[in-house]
């Protein structure tokens, strides 16, 4: 996850309801849309809640995954597909 995030502190999430997939653009400084990153305890993971967006767009997730994700070269997002799971 560190080759996608790189310097980046803030995280904007983007919906694709017609193929059931949410992008992530990852920023050096707020926007208006931006969720601050946390660093987690251990490690060199993050966490950003995204409980607002998740609701705003009516997605339910009834458990926690593990989502297939994949870099989008020409825009730089990160897709995560609601469709696969690892």
């Amino acid at each position: 996850m560190e080759r996608y995030i790189g310097d980046a502190g803030y995280v904007e999430f983007y919906y694709d309801r017609g193929n059931l997939a949410i992008g992530l653009k990852f920023l050096a400084q707020a926007t208006p849309q931006a969720r601050a990153m946390r660093p987690r305890r251990k490690g060199s993971q993050v966490q950003v809640s995204a409980l607002g967006f998740l609701s705003a767009f009516k997605i339910a997730l009834k458990e926690s995954r593990s989502f297939v994700s994949k870099l989008d070269e020409p825009s730089g997002f990160l897709v995560v597909s609601l469709e696969e799971t690892e």
